[in-house]
């Protein structure tokens, strides 16, 4: 057996195959692959991509997804799963719901309300929001229209802490207090 370590990859060749293990999460968290000697290596690579656009790319989905229970999710959402739904299905079922946001204020202070305008184009931006595409990441800008929605429909704030910068939203019909909070940095929230 002949094991290699590579600068973001373990190789363990044993006697016809071979297995690549890609850091591609953090240090020591490994994506997995057994290939037999005879696949071209290159192949690896498009593997790899498939997992990292199914799996990695969809932090913004599952970060909200940790938060937000099923009975919440089945309530608000108007639907009746068993379990989560994956990052696709949750974005259709908030397109499925999405209405205009006039309860939520958003902003440093929460306390910034959105123009009729603002309000009508950040629906039609999530209703032609391609949900095939949840693996290519969210850019989630500082007044985020699926976070609009979620405290929309979800009676809830938000806040969102952007390496240190706070943009909360604020839905003023939320009479239970409760908050959401989620963090993110340049590539990724948790």
């Amino acid at each position: 057996m002949r094991v290699g370590l590579f600068q973001h990859y373990l190789v363990v060749e044993q006697q016809d195959i071979t297995i690549y293990m890609f850091s591609v999460l953090a240090p020591k968290t490994f994506v997995t692959f057994c290939l037999s000697k005879t696949e071209c290596f290159n192949d690896i690579f498009i593997i790899l991509k498939i997992v990292v656009n199914s799996v990695l790319m969809t932090c913004f989905w599952n970060g909200l997804l940790s938060r937000l229970n099923i009975y919440a999710i089945n309530k608000y959402l108007h639907c009746n799963l068993n379990d989560k739904p994956e990052p696709r299905e949750f974005v259709q079922l908030l397109k499925n719901n999405a209405v205009i946001t006039p309860d939520v204020k958003c902003g440093i202070l929460g306390d910034t309300s959105l123009t009729r305008k603002q309000l009508e184009e950040n629906l039609e931006w999530i209703l032609n929001y391609d949900a095939d595409g949840v693996h290519n990441g969210h850019d989630c800008s500082t007044c985020d229209p699926f976070l609009l929605l979620i405290s929309q429909l979800f009676t809830i704030d938000i806040h969102h802490n952007y390496n240190n910068f706070f943009v909360k939203y604020v839905n003023t019909k939320n009479k239970c207090g409760y908050i959401l909070s989620l963090s993110s940095d340049k590539g990724h929230l948790w």
